[in-house]
């Protein structure tokens, strides 16, 4: 974020390259430690039943490592899964793929059509569906070993999921612009996400607490900062991410299908002026003073009750420990981050954070994260004025909280105020992700993104 329209976002210290597609190849973003030149040839839609493969079963090939024969199982229940789903969302008949390739430096994917893969290096670090042979690749060499270290065996479940994904916009006709072609693609992946936290397999069960690290994975997957959602070849922001991946997950594959007609606001967008120089970021204490800022102007405007505002006070963990002694009904929250003070109709409420803690967020996220912060105190003290539950008395009171901060992010931008910028909301993901909280990560993005989206309404 910056002023008057030179927006600055974050550079974020968990992206990873993503190496780019050879033509004709749907792919993740990948775990990757190279790039390769993109190049884009268009690929026709085609609506068409895929052969020679007529069963409902997609044969899958031998693969190494701890993982095997969950992933194995995982491709059978996508079969299971879309066995059911294809006719109920899209009145078609379902038949399998040409199969699950796991691929290496020893063995190559099959080609792609017409498009023999040339080597290794070529598609090193990625996962794709081949449109015109209908298959799905992975590579069991670097890509998954690393994410199922990173993230576990759930992530990869989740990716082979989304190039499913792109195996049903193939089998329906469906070929959406840029990264919204991704994000249903995500959505569709949500939807069987949910079958298998659920009970609804009868072979694979993902704990429902693996949907935290499953909301990790997903922000490593996310294009960089500064990359349009048009652009071809692009694969969304983390919030556009998350957002397809949850729309699936609440709301089912009929959802996902209605992308074509009802798809969700996608907020990726290209840097402008500035912003590439500096990849988003203004200095810190100005980070802080638009902050401060905008936050007073946004909750004592919107909400009554702070209509005498609050005084925010940087100062020392140990003083933010003390306000839960230092005045009446004083709280922390947030792993005492924040100390707040209710204050009353006639005086301010008192927000105090850990200025070392504040710091660090804004090393790690960026601006806008440290925004987020100063959200969260006011929607917090809200809460108090309000006599409702708070971030420290329950779940519901702290997804509220989160809920109520990303009302910030909505207002921001508005007329002659400052912009977001490109992975702004990302440092407010982030931020979210990172909460001491008593709510799940799963829940309090949620929230996140229902405050943005639909404003306080939503909370």
């Amino acid at each position: 974020m910056v002023k008057r329209k030179t927006a600055l976002a974050l550079l974020a210290s968990l992206v990873l390259a993503v190496v780019h597609p050879l033509p004709g190849l749907d792919h993740a973003g990948a775990v990757t430690r190279k790039t390769t030149k993109k190049v884009t040839i268009a690929v026709p839609v085609k609506n068409r039943q895929y052969g020679p493969n007529t069963s409902k079963s997609t044969p899958f090939g031998p693969t190494t490592g701890e993982y095997a024969d969950s992933v194995q199982r995982v491709g059978a229940d996508l079969d299971a899964f879309w066995s059911a789903q294809l006719p109920s969302t899209y009145r078609q008949s379902y038949n399998g793929l040409a199969g699950f390739f796991p691929y290496s430096s020893v063995t190559l994917p099959p080609s792609c059509g017409r498009i023999r893969i040339p080597s290794y290096n070529a598609v090193q670090g990625n996962a794709f569906y081949c449109r015109e042979s209908d298959y799905i690749a992975f590579d069991n060499e670097d890509l998954f070993p690393a994410v199922y270290q990173e993230f576990g065996a759930s992530a990869l479940g989740v990716i082979l999921a989304h190039e499913f994904g792109h195996a049903i916009q193939a089998r329906t006709g469906t070929q959406l612009r840029g990264a919204l072609n991704e994000t249903q693609a995500d959505c569709f992946s949500g939807a069987w996400l949910k079958r298998v936290t659920t009970g609804g397999s009868p072979t694979v069960s993902i704990p429902i607490e693996d949907l935290d690290t499953i909301l990790q994975a997903v922000l490593t997957f996310r294009d960089n900062p500064g990359t349009g959602g048009t652009v071809p070849g692009a694969h969304g922001s983390g919030f556009d991410r998350i957002g397809g991946l949850q729309l699936g997950y609440d709301f089912g594959a009929a959802r996902c299908a209605s992308f074509t007609t009802n798809p969700p606001v996608l907020v990726a967008k290209n840097f402008e002026g500035l912003e590439q120089a500096n990849q988003g970021n203004v200095p810190y204490s100005e980070a802080l003073e638009i902050s401060t800022r905008t936050t007073a102007q946004h909750f004592s405007s919107t909400f009554p009750e702070l209509a005498t505002g609050a005084v925010v006070t940087p100062t020392d963990a140990a003083s933010v420990v003390a306000v839960r002694s230092a005045c009446t009904g004083g709280i922390t929250v947030f792993g005492d981050l924040l100390g707040l003070c209710g204050g009353d109709a006639v005086s301010p409420g008192a927000i105090l954070y850990t200025a070392d803690r504040m710091r660090r967020v804004y090393d790690r996220f960026g601006d806008a994260a440290v925004g987020y912060v100063h959200a969260l105190g006011y929607a917090t003290l809200l809460a108090m004025r309000q006599g409702r539950e708070t971030p420290a008395t329950s779940a519901a009171g702290e997804t509220r909280a989160i809920c109520l901060a990303a009302t910030w992010y909505r207002w921001f931008g508005v007329g002659d105020r400052e912009n977001l910028s490109s992975g702004d909301l990302d440092e407010g993901i982030y931020v979210t992700l990172g909460l001491q909280g008593v709510s799940t990560s799963f829940d309090r993005v949620r929230a996140l993104r229902n405050g943005f989206e639909r404003g306080q309404s939503a909370c």
